[in-house]
């Protein structure tokens, strides 16, 4: 960058020393060939002291740098060529560009790079994909002689290197800060581009290469740029703990528990109906081990035919209840003679099947 470059805006020769005369050391600072990037600070926001705090220890020769920018005219010819000069003008340069990083965030400075970036006065999106779009200043850190000033696209959201011919070699990406582009959006939201980038697809002989994604590709299938699919997949979608889909496991039916007590309630039922019927036959009454009631009445019978046989066909009653099934059955059996005929009696016998 030469300090003998003044502003390309239609200023003659002849009239540079006029321009020069009414103009201050600011306006002549921005007209510099490849300080496209600045806006003009206001002196009242210089003059604050509290814009300034915090800014005396970074810069050497703070008070003299001060007094430069802030000087009513902008140097001569003799002034360029002054070692001194030159010397406070690098501290100079460092000061105005720190100052400039904070006043691009308020009300005025907003409103000036408003106007600046609608013009295209920070340069287009390098990439073609992008069609041109408007782009912003950025820097990639808050410290001084880190690195210089970039371009952020606010449509592809990436960072790029601006043209040498807007940016000169003194351009600090402190001077703008990291936090001005998004600011920037934050403030006038109806400047973010609408559309979403297009993704460049890598094709060999017309085909598609397989597995092969740009990394625009990538970020909207993450949903970085804000799609309607993705934020409504996203918001929709319950993390993976919580998800509402079955497992293998749940999606195979339960035995449930109903059925049971119902036939085991119908079992107990059967074996009281059994209980009873067998007392109305005039059979002795079972106990909760199996065994009879009375069964001093069933040994005073001299051990005759129904000291045997009755309890036998009880154990077996007992057997069969614990699985009973279906409703009982009423089975006879012919217990012996009856009479010189030969007639056989009949004593009815209740089994459960």
């Amino acid at each position: 960058m030469s300090l003998y470059t003044y502003d390309r805006h239609g200023i003659d020769e002849e009239d540079d020393d006029d321009e020069c005369s009414e103009a201050g050391w600011i306006q002549w600072f921005c007209s510099l060939e490849g300080h496209d990037f600045f806006v003009e600070v206001d002196e009242d926001y210089i003059k604050d002291n509290f814009n300034l705090y915090g800014l005396r220890p970074r810069v050497n020769n703070y008070d003299k740098a001060l007094d430069m920018i802030l000087a009513p005219e902008a140097p001569d010819d003799d002034d360029l060529v002054d070692p001194d000069f030159v010397e406070v003008y690098r501290c100079a340069t460092d000061l105005y560009g720190l100052i400039h990083q904070r006043f691009i965030t308020s009300p005025r400075g907003l409103t000036l790079m408003k106007e600046k970036f609608l013009k295209g006065g920070f340069g287009y999106c390098p990439r073609v994909l992008c069609e041109r779009q408007n782009a912003l200043p950025i820097g990639l850190s808050e410290e001084l002689r880190s690195s210089r000033v970039k371009t952020y696209c606010p449509k592809c959201q990436e960072v790029y290197t601006p043209k040498a011919s807007k940016v000169g070699e003194d351009m600090d990406g402190a001077y703008f800060g990291t936090s001005f582009p998004h600011i920037f959006l934050q403030t006038y939201a109806n400047l973010v581009p609408l559309d979403f980038p297009t993704p460049f697809v890598p094709k060999i002989f017309g085909f598609r290469v397989h597995g092969k994604k740009s990394l625009v590709q990538e970020k909207l299938e993450h949903g970085e740029y804000g799609t309607p699919e993705a934020t409504s997949s996203s918001s929709a979608a319950p993390p993976p703990h919580q998800t509402d889909q079955p497992s293998s496991s749940a999606q195979r039916p339960q035995p449930s528990a109903a059925p049971r007590d119902d036939e085991a309630a119908g079992a107990r039922q059967r074996g009281e109906d059994l209980e009873r019927r067998g007392r109305s036959n005039g059979r002795p009454r079972r106990g909760r081990g199996g065994m009879s009631s009375n069964n001093s009445e069933e040994g005073q019978d001299g051990g005759g035919r129904r000291g045997g046989k009755p309890r036998r066909n009880e154990q077996m009653e007992e057997d069969m209840g614990g699985e009973l099934f279906g409703p009982p059955v009423s089975l006879q059996f012919n217990q012996g003679a009856s009479g010189a005929g030969g007639r056989k009696g009949k004593d009815p016998v209740v089994l459960s099947d």
